[in-house]
């Protein structure tokens, strides 16, 4: 299975760092533009307008169902969906494959999507498949487990055992809870499995290079 290789996580500031080389303008200069940019897009698409911010689309969007035109505060939730737009597809596809060797196996996850739907939206409820390698749940320790956290409130939601579909050390397949709700996520496994029958002393743990978008069920 190919595996790309990462070379960190880098924040908006280590962007920022990388840029100020390709021109006049100051760190906090570009700083305090790129924020109001991100400020005025999320306004607009608060809004209600649909945002094309070059690298992605901003969309807001109306959780749950109602049977009347009675807004129920505890079902009903406005979110902002993020959808990559054409320059990050195309940059992907630009993108070349590099063959090398490494005598180091790579553990950790490597993709999240939606099983069978390429590029599909992954939403509230739905069914999502996990790839990667020496993932599968395994031990006793309470710590293991799939979680999401919430990215803005920390809250972290455990995928409850029974939801887990299929379990293997490539591959997990998973019924998302309900208590899962759309929102952007930090996706986490913690698992004992060591591989073959073996099971670590200390469960390790490995996080998602990138936010996990879950969008609205209802979302069109």
């Amino acid at each position: 299975m190919p595996v790309a290789v990462h070379n960190g996580r880098l924040r908006m500031d280590d962007v920022i760092d990388r840029m100020t080389g390709r021109g006049s303008f100051s760190k906090e200069t570009i700083a305090s533009v790129v924020n109001a940019f991100h400020t005025t897009a999320i306004e607009l698409a608060a809004d209600g307008y649909n945002v094309d911010a070059g690298l992605v689309y901003l969309r807001a969007t109306i959780t749950g169902t109602c049977n009347s035109h009675q807004i129920d505060q505890n079902l009903n939730k406005v979110v902002i969906s993020a959808i990559p737009g054409k320059q990050l597809q195309k940059a992907g596809e630009e993108t070349s494959i590099i063959v090398g060797q490494s005598k180091n196996v790579y553990k950790g996850i490597m993709a999240v999507n939606r099983p069978n739907l390429r590029n599909a939206l992954i939403t509230e409820r739905s069914n999502l498949k996990i790839s990667g390698n020496h993932i599968k749940i395994a031990g006793d320790d309470p710590a293991c487990g799939v979680f999401f956290v919430h990215n803005e409130t920390n809250e972290i939601i455990q995928v409850p055992a029974n939801h887990i579909i299929d379990n293997f050390p490539k591959s997990l397949l998973l019924l998302l809870p309900e208590a899962l709700h759309a929102g952007t996520y930090q996706l986490r496994i913690t698992t004992s499995y060591g591989g073959n029958s073996q099971l670590l002393k200390k469960p390790n743990t490995y996080e998602y290079f990138l936010p996990v978008v879950i969008h609205p069920v209802d979302i069109t």
